[in-house]
């Protein structure tokens, strides 16, 4: 029987040496994990609870917080590995288990957790270089909300537009690295569209002019403008 749980990836670990705290989804010996975008070290993770314990020492992003995330979510786990039962599908694949997931949760992913579960496709992909570029964006939005994740339908106009002033002031940050930052955020909300979890009424980017950050033609323009385009944004 196919099974869900909260679990911590101990083969990977951010600079911190905390490890990411994933949903993992098992069919057999076939394994796929959605990331929460929450970390913490191996004493930190209870694992007969899957949740993080009082041994965990960070203030932000708070022990609460993350439990209060896993604990809302486990509901809707359980919600749908439940109808999963009730419809005889006892061998349910990853894939049906995550597509289920995402219409459930839609409007409810989080930031944090779009950015991972992009880069962790990248990696499977072979594209580490290109996920490297996520990761270094998702950091930076990070350090700019000092922990604090949000959902991608919170990701406003006006958070955009906060960041923007936080890199420019508080970093003195260029032009062209605003451009690069904002451009692959909004591919990564483009992305969050095309997988359900967010819908397309909360894209942020109609009332940002990335381009006006750069003094160089970008090459991936118009790629994000035929995803638009092809999502009918």
């Amino acid at each position: 029987m196919s099974t869900v749980k909260y679990d911590i990836l101990k083969d990977r670990h951010n600079k911190s040496g905390r490890h990411p705290i994933v949903l993992r989804i098992t069919a057999g010996t076939y394994r796929k994990y959605i990331f929460t975008g929450y970390y913490c070290s191996k004493d930190e993770w209870d694992e007969e609870t899957e949740s993080v314990s009082s041994l965990y020492s960070l203030e932000t992003p708070s022990r609460t917080l993350i439990n209060s995330y896993l604990v809302k979510y486990k509901a809707k786990v359980q919600e749908i590995h439940d109808q999963f039962i009730k419809d005889g599908l006892n061998d349910y694949t990853p894939e049906q288990f995550i597509s289920a997931f995402g219409k459930r949760s839609r409007g409810r992913v989080t930031v944090f957790t779009a950015f991972s579960e992009r880069i962790e496709e990248l990696r499977n992909e072979g594209r580490e270089g290109y996920s490297r570029v996520f990761k270094n964006v998702l950091n930076a939005f990070k350090t700019f909300r000092e922990g604090k994740d949000l959902f991608l339908s919170d990701m406003t106009p006006k958070v955009i537009g906060e960041w923007i002033s936080y890199l420019k002031k508080e970093r003195s940050v260029i032009d062209n690295t605003i451009n690069h930052y904002l451009r692959t955020t909004r591919t990564m909300y483009l992305y969050s569209i095309k997988k359900g979890w967010v819908r397309s009424e909360f894209y942020p980017f109609r009332e940002i002019k990335v381009s006006e950050f750069s003094t160089e033609t970008s090459p991936r323009a118009l790629d994000d403008i035929k995803l638009a385009e092809l999502l009918k944004l």
